[in-house]
């Protein structure tokens, strides 16, 4: 009697191990797929997070670069008197530029509300009015202003929103003043320096709507560090690695003062401002609120930061507002650029 042969084939045991290993292989791969896309998903995440406040910093750097003084050279006449014969020259602006901590320019000038590292005002040709017919004079200059706010926020808020107990909160401010409201030439270059153009720019009495607007929220601190130009002509017994001894800048500080920084300032614009913002995520800010965790510039130790501006100080505060953050376990990003003010002509020369 034939027997017919047994086809080769799988045992049952070999099967189930086969199957056991191929099984291991998916799940493998699976958590690498899902590892993968969680990895993509959080960085999209951080990315869309911030993007607030990145546009808030390319904003500031946009009106920073177009920024002017509208500078002429006119007789230099002693006391300011035309009656007298001019002794010289001089640099001569109806237009104002300053910057330097807040508190001390906004003293005064906002309402229910604290301000924290630094602040900048000046002039642009961003060209925006209140009247239809002007709309096409693009030119025209407006009064523009950005500082960080730490307040509830109703002021930004619709009306039927506005109720109690909201949570303190730092905003990023751009304030901007329709060119018809511009009253930066109350002050000319023949009186003291006067700082009513930013109050009205801040607080207008004229009972129309508020100048100010939130560009990002969540923004802890705004530094202004004015500089020179690597090529820029430097001024005589310049001790300072910027050329620029402080943070404060004011073209019109040679008013009041003849102290040389004053008279280098003299109605010119800084060739360089370098504009650095720290922002911290939602996310981590409603955590911290959740916990109790004060973020006011007096807890965060803000305020004591940022007030010299050589290269080694102001790193150093960058660090140490960067370790109280990592302390608080902050998802948080430093953003740092230099602005070149394009229309800044600047000699060491009164």
């Amino acid at each position: 009697m034939r027997t017919t042969p047994k086809a080769p084939a799988f045992s049952l045991v070999e099967l189930i191990t086969a199957m056991a290993i191929f099984s291991i292989l998916i799940i493998m791969i699976t958590a690498v797929l899902n590892n993968v896309a969680s990895v993509h998903e959080s960085a999209r995440a951080k990315a869309d997070t911030f993007q607030q406040a990145r546009n808030a910093f390319e904003t500031i750097k946009r009106r920073l670069a177009q920024t002017t003084l509208q500078t002429y050279w006119d007789y230099d006449y002693p006391d300011n008197d035309p009656t007298k014969p001019p002794e010289a020259y001089v640099r001569q602006s109806d237009l104002h530029f300053v910057t330097g901590r807040a508190r001390s320019l906004l003293e005064g000038k906002l309402l229910n509300a604290e301000t924290t590292s630094h602040a900048v005002f000046f002039q642009s040709p961003a060209g925006f009015v209140d009247d239809e017919e002007l709309r096409g004079l693009v030119e025209l200059l407006n009064v523009t202003g950005f500082f960080v706010e730490y307040s509830d926020g109703r002021e930004y808020s619709p009306e039927f929103t506005r109720g109690s107990g909201r949570p303190v909160r730092p905003r990023l401010i751009e304030a901007v003043q329709s060119a018809e409201k511009n009253e930066v030439y109350l002050s000319t270059s023949d009186a003291e320096p006067d700082f009513r153009w930013i109050e009205k720019l801040l607080l207008p009495d004229d009972g129309g709507p508020s100048n100010k607007h939130v560009l990002a929220t969540n923004v802890l601190a705004l530094v202004l560090r004015p500089k020179l130009a690597p090529d820029t002509p430097l001024p005589q017994n310049t001790s300072t690695a910027t050329g620029l001894p402080e943070f404060a800048y004011d073209s019109r500080a040679w008013e009041v003062s003849d102290e040389r920084k004053s008279r280098l300032s003299r109605n010119q614009l800084p060739p360089v401002v370098e504009v650095i913002m720290v922002a911290i995520d939602e996310v981590s800010a409603t955590r911290l609120e959740a916990q109790g965790q004060d973020i006011t510039p007096a807890a965060m130790g803000i305020d004591a930061l940022f007030a010299a501006a050589d290269d080694n100080s102001l790193d150093r505060d960058l660090r140490t507002l960067e370790d109280r953050l990592i302390e608080l376990k902050a998802n948080f990003r430093i953003f740092r650029d230099h602005v070149f003010l394009t229309n800044s002509r600047w000699s060491p020369d009164n």
